[in-house]
């Protein structure tokens, strides 16, 4: 396998070192997380990725649920004030 990835190295060269670095840099990260999916957690890595997913998702709602709970409340002492300010 590090040969492959070397002989991607030596044909994306051309392109400049930026790119070569940003690849390795891609390859690292997906390299550790197969390490890591390997050393800490039993099953297949697309099952292990898809529950990480799923826990991202349910987070990502919970997160959205109370940043708008928190918008409507501010957006209701905004309008209080605003109706205490307004001539009647």
């Amino acid at each position: 396998m590090r040969e492959a990835i070397k002989s991607i190295f030596e044909i994306l060269s051309v392109d400049g070192y930026e790119t070569v670095c940003a690849l390795k840099l891609l390859l690292d990260l997906i390299y550790m997380f197969v390490l890591f999916c390997r050393d800490h957690e039993s099953g297949n890595i697309l099952d292990n990725l898809l529950s990480r997913m799923e826990q991202y998702a349910n987070n990502l709602e919970f997160l959205v649920d109370e940043r708008t709970a928190d918008y409507l409340e501010e957006k209701r002492k905004c309008e209080e004030l605003l109706y205490q300010l307004l001539p009647k």
